[in-house]
C-alpha cells in the first residue's frame, strides 16, 4: 500500500518497518509493533476522513508522542 500511495503523490504516506519482522507481524507480531501498528493506521484514517485522532494521542507513549 506504502509505494501505491507514494507514488500517487497526493496523500502523505510513511513506510515504518519493524525490525526482523514481516507482513504477518499485525495477526502474529509482538504485541507492543502490533499496538504501535494499529494506532498509526488509525491515526491516518482518522486523518482522511475527517475525524479527530485526538484520542489516539492520547493513548500513546511519551515517546511515541515524540516521534509524532
Amino acid at each position: 500500500m506504502f509505494v501505491s500511495l507514494y507514488r500517487a503523490g497526493e496523500t502523505p504516506a510513511q513506510l515504518v518497518m519493524y525490525p526482523g519482522k514481516d507482513h504477518d507481524f499485525l495477526g502474529e507480531g509482538l504485541p507492543d509493533c502490533r499496538a504501535d501498528a494499529a494506532r498509526r493506521i488509525v491515526d491516518w484514517i482518522s486523518r482522511f476522513i475527517g475525524q479527530a485522532a485526538e484520542p489516539v494521542r492520547e493513548a500513546l507513549t511519551e515517546r511515541e508522542r515524540e516521534l509524532y
